[in-house]
């Protein structure tokens, strides 16, 4: 925000404390999210809320957040006139630590990125995010769990179109809503599909997510890991 240099709008909103299961992040506010103060507030958001609740999730085990906290607008001197554009690595470097707390504070038992951005950020672990590759695609790495190391703690992730994205292109609705479907199983505890992806960095960061994969099968969430 007004740190990188380039004059946007922080999103002055309190933390939250008490603990969600089901944590949704996205890219980024766009011009409703950074007038009124909250995430998902437009068409996306609205989307998004229809899609839980028919998924059968409980509004209230959901919390919702950015990779980044301001807009990143293409001009910034004149943001009402300006596209949105994906954030750029130093934005994203800026927001972390707001993200971090965030995690930290809810304590989700699943972060589900939404669009690839969220994705990458999540899964590859930095500020690569206003650079990914290419030949990261949100559609070949959804709808499988996946564990990523976030400030210490190992965390599932379950990677899933933006809604965004869903609204423009219809013909992923129906993948979008099978895949909140699977979120709510993971939330009930019932979830049994076989994560395809450990990116371990070390030896130790392989043996703590092999302890979470037993745990998760001893709990029945998953039938079986093959690591």
């Amino acid at each position: 925000a007004q740190h990188s240099g380039v004059g946007y709008s922080w999103l002055h909103r309190p933390v939250e404390n008490a603990p969600k299961p089901i944590l949704f992040i996205g890219e980024g506010p766009g011009a409703s999210e950074d007038k009124l103060g909250a995430p998902f507030l437009g068409n996306a958001g609205k989307y998004l809320w229809s899609a839980v609740e028919k998924a059968g999730i409980p509004k209230e085990a959901v919390a919702l957040s950015n990779i980044v906290q301001c807009v990143p607008w293409e001009d910034p001197l004149d943001p009402g006139n300006s596209r949105v554009r994906p954030p750029s690595d130093i934005e994203v470097l800026i927001c972390q630590s707001r993200l971090l707390r965030e995690i930290h504070a809810l304590q989700p038992a699943l972060l589900v990125p939404v669009g690839a951005v969220a994705a990458h950020y999540l899964l590859e672990r930095g500020v690569r995010a206003g650079t990914r590759s290419r030949k990261f695609s949100i559609e070949k790495i959804r709808a499988h769990l996946r564990f990523a190391k976030i400030g210490g703690t190992t965390y599932p992730v379950f990677p899933t179109f933006h809604p965004a994205g869903v609204l423009r292109s219809q013909i992923r609705s129906h993948a979008f809503e099978r895949d909140l479907e699977n979120i709510r199983e993971i939330y009930r505890g019932t979830f049994n599909l076989l994560p395809t992806t450990v990116p371990a960095r070390d030896t130790a960061h392989a043996l703590e997510i092999i302890d979470l994969c037993i745990e998760h099968v001893r709990s029945g969430r998953v039938e079986f890991i093959n690591v």
